[in-house]
Protein backbone atom coordinates (compact mmCIF):
# COMPACT_ATOMS: atom_id res chain seq x y z
CA UNK A 1 0.00 0.00 0.00
CA UNK A 2 1.18 3.57 -1.01
CA UNK A 3 0.18 5.97 2.26
CA UNK A 4 0.66 9.79 2.10
CA UNK A 5 0.25 12.00 5.21
CA UNK A 6 -0.25 15.91 5.98
CA UNK A 7 1.18 16.62 9.02
CA UNK A 8 -0.26 18.92 11.68
CA UNK A 9 2.23 21.76 12.22
CA UNK A 10 0.00 24.50 12.30
CA UNK A 11 1.28 27.39 9.50
CA UNK A 12 3.25 25.00 7.70
CA UNK A 13 3.71 22.27 5.29
CA UNK A 14 5.31 18.89 6.03
CA UNK A 15 4.25 15.90 3.52
CA UNK A 16 5.57 12.28 3.71
CA UNK A 17 4.75 9.18 1.32
CA UNK A 18 5.63 5.71 1.54
CA UNK A 19 5.85 3.82 -1.28
CA UNK A 20 5.22 -0.02 -2.07
CA UNK A 21 6.44 -2.08 0.78
CA UNK A 22 7.66 1.00 2.63
CA UNK A 23 11.04 0.55 0.41
CA UNK A 24 11.05 4.12 -0.67
CA UNK A 25 9.89 7.21 1.22
CA UNK A 26 9.96 11.18 0.56
CA UNK A 27 8.78 14.37 1.91
CA UNK A 28 7.61 17.65 0.61
CA UNK A 29 8.38 20.47 2.76
CA UNK A 30 9.54 20.37 5.79
CA UNK A 31 8.37 23.91 8.20
CA UNK A 32 6.03 25.28 10.81
CA UNK A 33 6.15 28.93 11.90
CA UNK A 34 4.62 30.26 14.70
CA UNK A 35 5.16 33.64 15.61
CA UNK A 36 4.25 32.90 19.51
CA UNK A 37 6.86 30.90 20.12
CA UNK A 38 10.47 30.41 19.55
CA UNK A 39 12.07 28.80 16.26
CA UNK A 40 11.95 25.15 16.49
CA UNK A 41 9.74 25.38 20.03
CA UNK A 42 6.87 24.50 17.63
CA UNK A 43 4.56 21.98 16.05
CA UNK A 44 7.18 21.02 13.40
CA UNK A 45 9.62 19.75 16.21
CA UNK A 46 7.27 17.00 17.75
CA UNK A 47 6.66 15.68 13.97
CA UNK A 48 10.07 15.53 12.65
CA UNK A 49 10.72 13.15 15.44
CA UNK A 50 7.43 11.05 15.13
CA UNK A 51 8.30 10.66 11.49
CA UNK A 52 11.96 9.69 12.31
CA UNK A 53 10.62 7.43 14.97
CA UNK A 54 7.69 5.96 12.44
CA UNK A 55 10.91 5.37 9.74
CA UNK A 56 13.39 4.12 12.45
CA UNK A 57 13.88 1.04 10.76
CA UNK A 58 14.43 2.53 7.37
CA UNK A 59 17.90 3.78 6.30
CA UNK A 60 17.61 7.06 4.85
CA UNK A 61 14.69 8.80 2.80
CA UNK A 62 15.02 8.59 -0.83
CA UNK A 63 13.44 11.77 -1.81
CA UNK A 64 12.84 15.22 -0.28
CA UNK A 65 11.96 18.63 -1.83
CA UNK A 66 11.81 22.09 -0.15
CA UNK A 67 8.94 24.25 -2.26
CA UNK A 68 10.12 27.32 -1.39
CA UNK A 69 12.78 29.06 1.35
CA UNK A 70 10.12 30.66 3.25
CA UNK A 71 10.44 29.47 7.54
CA UNK A 72 6.78 27.65 7.47
CA UNK A 73 8.52 25.15 4.62
CA UNK A 74 11.60 24.12 5.47
CA UNK A 75 12.91 25.01 9.34
CA UNK A 76 12.14 21.59 10.04
CA UNK A 77 14.88 20.35 7.36
CA UNK A 78 17.93 21.06 9.41
CA UNK A 79 16.65 18.94 12.61
CA UNK A 80 15.45 15.99 10.20
CA UNK A 81 18.46 16.02 8.33
CA UNK A 82 20.67 16.15 11.71
CA UNK A 83 18.85 12.36 12.45
CA UNK A 84 18.19 10.46 9.01
CA UNK A 85 20.32 10.35 5.40
CA UNK A 86 18.10 11.86 2.23
CA UNK A 87 19.59 10.75 -0.55
CA UNK A 88 18.39 13.14 -2.54
CA UNK A 89 17.38 16.83 -1.74
CA UNK A 90 15.64 19.30 -4.19
CA UNK A 91 15.81 22.97 -3.50
CA UNK A 92 14.33 25.81 -5.61
CA UNK A 93 15.84 27.74 -8.48
CA UNK A 94 17.20 31.40 -7.18
CA UNK A 95 19.48 33.52 -10.06
CA UNK A 96 22.44 33.55 -7.69
CA UNK A 97 24.36 32.38 -4.72
CA UNK A 98 24.01 35.80 -3.35
CA UNK A 99 20.10 36.03 -4.13
CA UNK A 100 19.54 33.10 -1.93
CA UNK A 101 21.81 34.46 1.26
CA UNK A 102 19.45 37.38 0.69
CA UNK A 103 16.20 35.49 0.58
CA UNK A 104 17.75 33.12 3.77
CA UNK A 105 18.17 36.76 5.56
CA UNK A 106 15.11 38.33 4.94
CA UNK A 107 13.16 35.26 6.13
CA UNK A 108 15.23 34.59 9.31
CA UNK A 109 16.24 37.77 10.47
CA UNK A 110 14.17 40.28 8.49
CA UNK A 111 11.71 38.91 11.18
CA UNK A 112 13.60 39.48 14.39
CA UNK A 113 14.53 35.67 15.01
CA UNK A 114 18.44 36.34 15.46
CA UNK A 115 19.24 33.72 17.43
CA UNK A 116 21.44 30.47 17.14
CA UNK A 117 19.23 28.49 16.42
CA UNK A 118 18.58 30.33 13.19
CA UNK A 119 21.79 31.40 12.78
CA UNK A 120 22.11 27.42 12.36
CA UNK A 121 19.35 26.70 9.68
CA UNK A 122 20.85 30.36 7.73
CA UNK A 123 24.03 28.83 7.45
CA UNK A 124 23.12 24.83 6.83
CA UNK A 125 20.78 25.70 3.98
CA UNK A 126 23.93 28.53 2.73
CA UNK A 127 25.96 25.65 2.50
CA UNK A 128 23.95 23.21 0.69
CA UNK A 129 23.74 26.08 -2.07
CA UNK A 130 27.51 27.14 -1.71
CA UNK A 131 29.68 23.96 -0.92
CA UNK A 132 32.54 26.61 -0.39
CA UNK A 133 31.11 27.97 2.54
CA UNK A 134 32.60 27.33 5.93
CA UNK A 135 31.84 29.15 8.41
CA UNK A 136 31.15 27.47 11.60
CA UNK A 137 33.04 24.18 13.15
CA UNK A 138 29.32 23.12 14.76
CA UNK A 139 29.74 19.13 14.55
CA UNK A 140 25.10 19.73 14.15
CA UNK A 141 25.35 21.25 11.19
CA UNK A 142 28.88 19.56 9.72
CA UNK A 143 27.05 16.07 10.13
CA UNK A 144 23.49 17.51 8.98
CA UNK A 145 25.22 18.19 5.49
CA UNK A 146 26.83 14.95 5.60
CA UNK A 147 23.77 13.51 5.67
CA UNK A 148 22.14 14.81 2.59
CA UNK A 149 23.85 13.02 -0.04
CA UNK A 150 22.99 14.65 -3.64
CA UNK A 151 22.19 18.47 -3.79
CA UNK A 152 19.85 19.11 -6.94
CA UNK A 153 19.02 22.33 -7.33
CA UNK A 154 16.76 23.41 -10.17
CA UNK A 155 17.85 25.04 -12.79
CA UNK A 156 21.64 24.66 -12.30
CA UNK A 157 22.79 23.06 -15.56
CA UNK A 158 19.60 22.35 -16.74
CA UNK A 159 18.29 24.21 -19.76
CA UNK A 160 14.87 26.14 -19.09
CA UNK A 161 12.05 27.38 -21.46
CA UNK A 162 10.78 30.80 -21.58
CA UNK A 163 7.74 32.51 -22.55
CA UNK A 164 6.24 35.20 -24.39
CA UNK A 165 7.18 37.21 -21.79
CA UNK A 166 10.53 36.21 -21.40
CA UNK A 167 9.80 34.50 -17.59
CA UNK A 168 11.79 31.44 -17.14
CA UNK A 169 10.45 28.01 -16.11
CA UNK A 170 12.12 24.83 -15.69
CA UNK A 171 10.51 21.28 -15.77
CA UNK A 172 11.45 17.76 -15.41
CA UNK A 173 10.18 14.23 -14.47
CA UNK A 174 12.29 12.17 -11.62
CA UNK A 175 13.31 8.50 -12.45
CA UNK A 176 10.35 6.32 -12.39
CA UNK A 177 10.46 4.76 -8.74
CA UNK A 178 10.70 1.17 -9.79
CA UNK A 179 8.92 -1.44 -7.57
CA UNK A 180 8.93 -5.59 -8.33
CA UNK A 181 10.89 -5.04 -11.51
CA UNK A 182 8.18 -2.60 -13.12
CA UNK A 183 7.81 1.07 -13.41
CA UNK A 184 5.40 1.77 -10.45
CA UNK A 185 5.34 5.86 -9.82
CA UNK A 186 6.24 8.94 -11.30
CA UNK A 187 7.46 12.69 -10.21
CA UNK A 188 6.76 15.84 -12.04
CA UNK A 189 8.35 19.19 -11.63
CA UNK A 190 7.96 22.22 -12.60
CA UNK A 191 9.58 25.43 -11.05
CA UNK A 192 9.38 29.45 -11.96
CA UNK A 193 12.81 31.34 -11.65
CA UNK A 194 13.10 34.94 -10.75
CA UNK A 195 13.46 36.76 -13.57
CA UNK A 196 17.00 38.68 -15.01
CA UNK A 197 15.57 42.08 -14.57
CA UNK A 198 14.71 41.10 -10.66
CA UNK A 199 17.89 40.39 -10.34
CA UNK A 200 19.63 42.61 -11.50
CA UNK A 201 17.44 45.39 -9.87
CA UNK A 202 18.85 43.58 -6.71
CA UNK A 203 22.33 43.95 -7.34
CA UNK A 204 21.99 47.07 -8.73
CA UNK A 205 20.14 48.28 -5.19
CA UNK A 206 22.77 46.20 -3.49
CA UNK A 207 25.62 47.82 -4.65
CA UNK A 208 23.74 51.37 -4.10
CA UNK A 209 23.59 50.60 -0.45
CA UNK A 210 26.89 49.38 -0.15
CA UNK A 211 27.74 52.41 -1.56
CA UNK A 212 29.25 50.68 -5.04
CA UNK A 213 31.75 48.13 -2.94
CA UNK A 214 30.71 44.89 -4.91
CA UNK A 215 31.23 41.54 -2.67
CA UNK A 216 33.18 38.86 -5.07
CA UNK A 217 31.69 35.65 -3.69
CA UNK A 218 29.29 33.62 -2.10
CA UNK A 219 31.55 33.14 1.04
CA UNK A 220 32.35 37.15 1.01
CA UNK A 221 28.63 37.69 1.27
CA UNK A 222 28.26 35.55 4.02
CA UNK A 223 31.10 37.43 5.94
CA UNK A 224 29.83 40.22 5.49
CA UNK A 225 26.22 39.26 6.77
CA UNK A 226 28.04 38.09 9.33
CA UNK A 227 30.66 40.39 10.97
CA UNK A 228 28.72 43.82 9.61
CA UNK A 229 26.55 45.01 12.65
CA UNK A 230 24.31 46.72 10.52
CA UNK A 231 24.24 43.93 7.46
CA UNK A 232 21.28 42.93 8.23
CA UNK A 233 18.68 45.31 8.19
CA UNK A 234 20.56 46.70 4.80
CA UNK A 235 19.82 43.55 3.14
CA UNK A 236 16.57 43.00 4.49
CA UNK A 237 15.50 46.58 3.19
CA UNK A 238 16.50 45.75 -0.70
CA UNK A 239 14.96 42.43 -0.33
CA UNK A 240 12.13 44.06 0.64
CA UNK A 241 12.23 46.91 -1.74
CA UNK A 242 12.87 44.05 -4.79
CA UNK A 243 11.96 40.89 -4.68
CA UNK A 244 8.77 41.31 -2.45
CA UNK A 245 7.36 43.55 -5.51
CA UNK A 246 7.10 40.59 -7.70
CA UNK A 247 6.07 37.80 -4.38
CA UNK A 248 8.70 34.63 -3.91
CA UNK A 249 5.92 32.24 -3.77
CA UNK A 250 5.57 32.65 -7.36
CA UNK A 251 9.25 30.47 -7.61
CA UNK A 252 7.51 27.46 -5.33
CA UNK A 253 8.34 24.27 -6.78
CA UNK A 254 5.28 21.91 -7.70
CA UNK A 255 5.35 18.63 -7.02
CA UNK A 256 2.69 16.13 -9.02
CA UNK A 257 2.94 12.43 -7.95
CA UNK A 258 1.19 9.41 -8.81
CA UNK A 259 1.01 5.93 -9.80
CA UNK A 260 1.43 4.41 -13.51
CA UNK A 261 -1.96 2.61 -13.09
CA UNK A 262 -5.61 3.57 -11.85
CA UNK A 263 -6.44 3.25 -8.24
CA UNK A 264 -8.49 3.01 -5.01
CA UNK A 265 -7.43 5.87 -2.77
CA UNK A 266 -8.81 6.61 0.85
CA UNK A 267 -8.79 9.58 2.89
CA UNK A 268 -8.45 9.39 6.98
CA UNK A 269 -8.16 12.07 9.21
CA UNK A 270 -4.99 11.85 11.71
CA UNK A 271 -5.24 13.60 14.93
CA UNK A 272 -1.92 14.38 16.89
CA UNK A 273 -2.17 11.85 19.20
CA UNK A 274 -2.39 9.15 16.60
CA UNK A 275 0.44 6.98 16.28
CA UNK A 276 1.34 5.06 13.01
CA UNK A 277 4.20 2.86 11.66
CA UNK A 278 4.99 3.98 7.61
CA UNK A 279 6.79 0.38 7.42
CA UNK A 280 2.76 -0.95 8.16
CA UNK A 281 0.08 1.03 6.37
CA UNK A 282 -2.88 -0.46 7.82
CA UNK A 283 -2.50 1.30 11.16
CA UNK A 284 -2.46 4.42 8.97
CA UNK A 285 -5.75 4.06 7.85
CA UNK A 286 -8.13 1.96 10.11
CA UNK A 287 -11.49 1.48 8.72
CA UNK A 288 -13.53 3.23 11.20
CA UNK A 289 -11.96 7.02 10.50
CA UNK A 290 -12.03 6.39 7.28
CA UNK A 291 -13.93 9.60 5.23
CA UNK A 292 -14.30 8.66 2.05
CA UNK A 293 -13.51 6.10 -0.28
CA UNK A 294 -13.14 6.20 -4.33
CA UNK A 295 -11.96 5.29 -7.78
CA UNK A 296 -9.41 7.65 -9.47
CA UNK A 297 -5.95 7.68 -10.72
CA UNK A 298 -4.52 8.44 -7.49
CA UNK A 299 -2.82 11.49 -8.50
CA UNK A 300 -1.28 14.38 -6.22
CA UNK A 301 -0.83 17.64 -6.61
CA UNK A 302 1.65 19.52 -4.00
CA UNK A 303 2.16 23.54 -4.28
CA UNK A 304 3.91 24.99 -1.79
CA UNK A 305 2.87 28.83 -2.16
CA UNK A 306 3.02 28.50 -6.00
CA UNK A 307 1.34 31.36 -8.40
CA UNK A 308 0.19 29.16 -10.67
CA UNK A 309 0.05 30.09 -14.89
CA UNK A 310 -0.68 28.47 -18.25
CA UNK A 311 2.76 27.23 -19.08
CA UNK A 312 3.16 25.37 -15.55
CA UNK A 313 0.17 23.54 -16.31
CA UNK A 314 1.33 22.66 -19.98
CA UNK A 315 4.23 21.99 -18.33
CA UNK A 316 3.21 19.55 -15.90
CA UNK A 317 0.34 17.78 -18.29
CA UNK A 318 2.46 17.68 -21.29
CA UNK A 319 0.26 20.34 -23.13
CA UNK A 320 -2.98 19.78 -22.01
CA UNK A 321 -5.51 21.80 -20.96
CA UNK A 322 -6.24 21.35 -17.67
CA UNK A 323 -4.47 19.67 -14.80
CA UNK A 324 -6.55 17.02 -12.50
CA UNK A 325 -5.93 15.62 -9.15
CA UNK A 326 -7.48 13.36 -7.16
CA UNK A 327 -5.41 15.03 -4.16
CA UNK A 328 -4.47 18.77 -4.70
CA UNK A 329 -3.11 21.20 -1.60
CA UNK A 330 -4.17 24.12 -1.73
CA UNK A 331 -1.33 27.21 -2.48
CA UNK A 332 -0.30 29.67 0.05
CA UNK A 333 -2.79 28.04 3.01
CA UNK A 334 -5.86 29.40 0.99
CA UNK A 335 -5.00 32.72 0.27
CA UNK A 336 -7.15 33.79 -2.20
CA UNK A 337 -5.53 35.41 -5.07
CA UNK A 338 -3.28 31.98 -5.16
CA UNK A 339 -6.28 29.76 -5.48
CA UNK A 340 -8.31 32.05 -7.90
CA UNK A 341 -5.21 32.20 -10.59
CA UNK A 342 -5.27 28.02 -9.86
CA UNK A 343 -8.71 28.19 -11.33
CA UNK A 344 -8.45 30.20 -13.85
CA UNK A 345 -5.29 28.20 -15.18
CA UNK A 346 -7.75 25.04 -14.88
CA UNK A 347 -6.04 23.01 -11.82
CA UNK A 348 -8.55 21.07 -9.86
CA UNK A 349 -9.49 18.01 -7.78
CA UNK A 350 -11.96 16.19 -6.51
CA UNK A 351 -10.41 17.03 -2.45
CA UNK A 352 -8.59 19.69 -1.34
CA UNK A 353 -6.53 20.19 1.56
CA UNK A 354 -5.70 23.19 3.22
CA UNK A 355 -2.87 23.66 5.68
CA UNK A 356 -2.78 25.94 8.02
CA UNK A 357 -2.60 27.13 11.86
CA UNK A 358 -5.23 28.16 14.07
CA UNK A 359 -5.31 31.72 15.09
CA UNK A 360 -2.52 32.76 12.34
CA UNK A 361 -2.23 36.39 11.84
CA UNK A 362 -2.95 35.83 8.02
CA UNK A 363 -6.45 35.04 8.24
CA UNK A 364 -5.86 32.13 6.08
CA UNK A 365 -7.56 30.40 4.68
CA UNK A 366 -9.13 33.00 2.87
CA UNK A 367 -13.04 33.03 3.21
CA UNK A 368 -13.28 33.79 -0.56
CA UNK A 369 -11.70 30.70 -0.87
CA UNK A 370 -13.98 28.76 0.77
CA UNK A 371 -16.73 30.45 -0.94
CA UNK A 372 -15.03 29.60 -4.18
CA UNK A 373 -14.85 25.91 -3.45
CA UNK A 374 -17.80 25.42 -1.41
CA UNK A 375 -19.24 22.65 -3.42
CA UNK A 376 -16.08 20.36 -3.10
CA UNK A 377 -14.40 18.29 -0.47
CA UNK A 378 -11.89 20.53 1.59
CA UNK A 379 -9.91 18.38 4.29
CA UNK A 380 -8.31 21.04 6.54
CA UNK A 381 -4.75 20.86 8.23
CA UNK A 382 -4.00 22.59 11.33
CA UNK A 383 -2.00 22.03 14.80
CA UNK A 384 -4.49 19.88 15.48
CA UNK A 385 -5.55 17.49 12.96
CA UNK A 386 -3.88 16.30 9.62
CA UNK A 387 -4.96 13.91 6.98
CA UNK A 388 -3.62 10.40 5.64
CA UNK A 389 -4.81 9.05 2.56
CA UNK A 390 -3.35 5.70 0.74
CA UNK A 391 -3.87 4.94 -2.90
CA UNK A 392 -3.98 0.85 -3.27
Amino acid sequence: MNCFTFRPVGQGLFYTGSLGDGSFHFIYDCGSWDMKVPLYKTYINEQVDRYVDEIRGVKAIDLAVISHLHLDHMNGLYRLAKQKVIKKLYLPYLGGEDLLNLLLLAGKYGEGQDNAESRNLFEFISRLYVRDIQISDSRDISSAIENIRNVVVIGQNQDGSRDENGQLYFRFTENYYNYAGQKYWEFKFSNKALSQDVIDNFYSEFLREMNGNALSSPSRLYDYIVNEKNALNHLAKIYKRTITTISPNATSVVLYHYPLYSSNYQISNYQTDFYCNALSCAKICPNDIICATSRGTGKTLLTGDAEFDMKMVNDLTGGKYALDADIMQIPHHGSSPNMKLAKACNVRAKNYVIPFGLGNSHKHPDASTLKLLNEEKIYLVTQNQGIVYSIK
